[in-house]
């Protein structure tokens, strides 16, 4: 698994630079991805590609059934580890990371990776930190992990 040492030595820490917005909000509580949560994962990356438009807005219902079997089979076999994160029992965030099989390298000799991805945030809730919150604690399982 990567170290966060190695990320910062490698420059990776720069999305999570200091925000000029509030921490996250009161009653925002970050719990783990099941897989009965698979449909929010998909809504969630429905929506973020929706949002960046173009080529992606346009392909957004050829790339769903894909991500479904995929996350259904990395969700159950522990390739894919996620966050959620819930303001008073509703899913307003979300991410996770995908465990890579890698080769090592003389500098790391850990054969996996790990890939962050589908980090969302609900339009209502965004510039509270919520995404930040998300990236952080998945930065403290991989260290973990």
């Amino acid at each position: 698994m990567a170290r966060i040492e190695d990320m910062i030595s490698l420059g990776m820490m720069d999305m999570l630079a200091p925000m000029e917005t509030a921490l996250p909000i009161a009653g925002f509580k970050v719990r783990s991805l099941t897989p009965i949560d698979i449909e929010i994962v998909l809504r969630h990356r429905r929506e973020m590609f929706r949002e960046m438009g173009g080529h992606y807005e346009r392909s957004l219902d050829n790339f769903e059934s894909a991500s479904r079997r995929y996350f259904d089979a990395a969700v159950k076999n522990g390739t894919y580890v996620g966050l959620l994160g819930e303001i008073d029992g509703q899913i307003v965030a979300g991410g996770g990371v995908l465990i890579a099989d890698w080769p090592g390298s003389p500098l790391n000799f850990e054969p996996k990776r790990a890939w962050m991805l589908n980090i969302y945030v609900e339009p209502p809730h965004r510039r509270k930190g919520l995404a930040r919150t998300i990236i952080e604690n998945l930065l403290a399982w991989c260290s973990q992990n």
